[in-house]
């Protein structure tokens, strides 16, 4: 789950612009949770600490998208192995 965090008090929207003292505030809100920087007032980067960081990278999804032309022959077998048992089972049912 992704989630964005702005205090009330924090503005949403970080030009250009502001000076750089500014942004230490929105630094140390991200150290408790994650915090979306809007651009005209649309969402555009989420500033998080690095160890959530970290936690949403080991859990990614590592699945790759093929067509069958460049499917792995490994997987190819597996895929018509699926539509197999699966005709089978229409056919008893």
């Amino acid at each position: 789950m992704l989630y964005t965090a702005i205090k009330p008090d924090i503005s949403n929207d970080l030009p250009h612009q502001r000076p750089q003292p500014q942004s230490g505030r929105y630094i140390a809100e991200a150290t408790r949770r994650p915090v979306t920087l809007t651009q005209r007032n649309k969402p555009r980067l989420v500033l998080m600490a690095i160890e959530e960081y970290r936690r949403l990278i080991e859990r990614a999804d590592a699945r790759e998208a093929h067509t069958l032309d460049s499917l792995p022959d490994d997987v190819f077998e597996d895929f018509k192995r699926g539509v197999e048992l699966y005709a089978a089972e229409k056919e008893n049912s």
